[in-house]
């Protein structure tokens, strides 16, 4: 997903994200929609501020209604460092990034049921023939599978 704004420019960040809040709409300064992601970076060393993802490229829709809370996120774009001071006298600190691509790194929710598309269980089942000496017969596997396409090109 690519922004329409290249006007962006600063330190370059490239990032995974583990999203946090809901995806938010907002406006920037000269009115345009952009999407904004809150969330922190993925980093088992050391411990990063809050991250907020802000993007206006095509794909908002899509990724408003994907970009839930615990769903992991990669960011390419320009960062900020913005801080503000609380009205208790204390510093805040986030990290902006004005987003140039977002990827996400989970699997879509991909159920048949919630695509429209219904299936029904299959009533056969595949079967081989018994290379034991055995009755059982089993399906293949996925090596089994693979072995006899790798057998069929090396005979073609």
């Amino acid at each position: 997903m690519t922004s329409r704004s290249d006007e962006t420019e600063g330190i370059r960040a490239q990032t995974r994200l583990i999203v946090t809040h809901a995806p938010t709409q907002r406006f920037d300064q000269h009115g345009a929609e952009l999407l904004q992601v809150r969330g922190t970076v993925v980093d088992a060393s050391r411990r990063h501020p809050m991250v907020v993802v802000r993007f206006a490229g095509k794909h908002q829709a899509d990724l408003y209604r994907w970009a839930s809370p615990g769903k992991h996120l990669a960011v390419d774009g320009y960062l900020r460092v913005e801080s503000w001071t609380t009205a208790d006298n204390r510093t805040g600190l986030a990290l902006l990034i004005e987003a140039r691509d977002i990827f996400p790194l989970n699997d879509p929710d991909t159920s048949p049921s919630r695509l429209g598309i219904t299936s029904r269980p299959s009533t056969h089942t595949a079967r081989r023939a018994p290379t034991n000496g055995s009755d059982v017969v089993e399906a293949p596997t996925g090596a089994d599978r693979a072995d006899m396409l790798r057998r069929m090109l090396a005979d073609g």
